[in-house]
């Protein structure tokens, strides 16, 4: 009987570890491993997906380098000069940085390393990107493939709006959308090594990318021609216009290409390459810019927060205060004895005693939520303060950027200028 005993004990063992095991230490240690299928696509990805080849599954197939497009972000100027002003002076460009480092790393997967022909072989995975060179801009440039321009609405460290559109060379719309997003709890300024409003530039990244992906080769190849050709056309006007024309949806498309050994065409892409040479500069003084005023902003948002969050606690217990407030005054009105009814007898209580305390409980609650209400707004004030001190901390940085730009741009126009001299000389001969 007790040998019958241990064995049921043992089977019975046996069947709860088959049946909790997988919960404990994951289902493949326990079940038979099944064949793997081709790879599901993300939505809004409009190529084609491989699966195998070296490249890890899950990611696109990646672009040929002659159809990689350079973007190009720049921001819109903030309009006002309230107390603020010092501030979005400067944050838009350290969001345009911020949406850069998210547009560069969109979509990038690693190409799996090859089988190794010794176990002591280096492995060093390649990555794919999805974009050429991504840089922010000071101006706007015929030199860029794709331009996004980007306007910050709203930030107030709790939340961040931006406008953002963006245009390729041909003229055509890519994307003209307001994101909107509020700080991310789980990462609050700066905390896990996170910014709070990541998830906004990433969704930017991802529709920009997802547009990307969803055009065939050949209007990519396109784009990349009109834009040499803009920017030839550009230096020297009427001499490579003739080789575009307009739709019927006013993007330029193109009518034929110039010769492959056209003089000038050769000239005007040394001298493109020139203001690729020049946007990597300024590209430069943005990450300088950004990395030098990083702390000082994640302060300001991180005061900022707070000081709402506070301030949004005071105004719903001010809130809730009013409210019982007027229910206790509600009450001591409804408790007042009638002008017929007779007074009660003294060291007792009555009506008029209960109305009068009520009153004066409504009186109190009132009270409290008019010194709350202070606080709350005494709590907004130390926001603008906040605001106009770490604008005053960044302007300095800012009028830098700004100085360095002045500065490049008229050593550059100077250059332009005898270019395009010299093209039109040629173009004459």
């Amino acid at each position: 009987m007790a040998d019958r005993r241990r064995k049921c004990a043992a089977k019975a063992g046996r069947a709860l570890c088959a049946a909790v095991a997988p919960w404990l230490f994951g289902c493949a240690a326990f079940t038979t491993a099944q064949p793997e299928g081709p790879p599901v696509p993300a939505a809004g990805i409009g190529e084609a997906w491989r699966v195998g080849r070296g490249v890890r599954p899950g990611f696109p197939v990646p672009l040929p380098e002659n159809l990689l497009l350079d973007v190009g972000i720049a921001v819109e100027p903030p309009t006002g000069d309230g107390e603020d002003a010092d501030l979005r002076r400067a944050e838009g460009s350290y969001v345009a940085g911020l949406l850069k480092t998210a547009v560069q790393t969109a979509g990038v997967g690693h190409e799996a390393c090859p089988q190794p022909s010794s176990p002591d072989a280096p492995c060093e995975p390649r990555e794919l990107g999805y974009w050429g060179a991504v840089r922010v801009l000071s101006r706007s440039s015929t030199a860029i493939d794709l331009a996004v321009v980007l306007r910050v609405e709203e930030s107030d460290g709790t939340r961040l709006a931006l406008r953002v559109r963006a245009v390729d060379a041909r003229g055509a719309l890519w994307l003209d959308k307001r994101y909107r997003r509020a700080a991310m709890a789980t990462h609050r300024h700066g905390q896990h090594g996170a910014d709070p409003f990541a998830s906004l530039y990433a969704a930017v990244a991802g529709d920009l990318t997802s547009r990307l992906l969803a055009l065939p080769h050949g209007t990519l190849r396109q784009i990349r021609s009109v834009a040499e050709l803009r920017f030839a056309d550009g230096l020297l006007p009427g001499a490579f216009g003739r080789y575009l024309y307009a739709n019927g949806a006013g993007e330029l498309e193109i009518r034929r290409l110039p010769a492959a050994d056209n003089r000038l065409l050769a000239d005007a892409a040394r001298l493109r390459g020139r203001e690729h040479l020049f946007i990597d500069t300024v590209d430069e003084y943005f990450a300088d810019f950004s990395d030098e005023v990083a702390g000082t902003y994640a302060e300001w948002q991180r005061a900022s927060y707070d000081a709402a969050a506070k301030q949004r606690r005071l105004a719903l217990e001010a809130r809730a205060r009013e409210r019982l407030g007027a229910i206790h005054l509600l009450a001591g009105l409804a408790k007042r004895p009638t002008r017929g009814g007779s007074p009660p007898p003294r060291n007792q209580t009555g009506p008029t005693k209960d109305a009068l305390a009520s009153l004066v409980d409504g009186a109190g609650l009132l009270h409290g939520a008019r010194r709350l209400r202070q606080a709350a707004r005494k709590s907004a004030e130390e926001r603008k303060t906040e605001a106009a001190e770490a604008g005053g901390a960044m302007l300095p940085a800012a009028l830098e950027l700004e100085r360095r730009q002045q500065n490049l741009e008229r050593r550059v126009a100077a250059q332009v200028a005898d270019a395009r001299h010299a093209l039109r000389e040629a173009h004459s001969a």
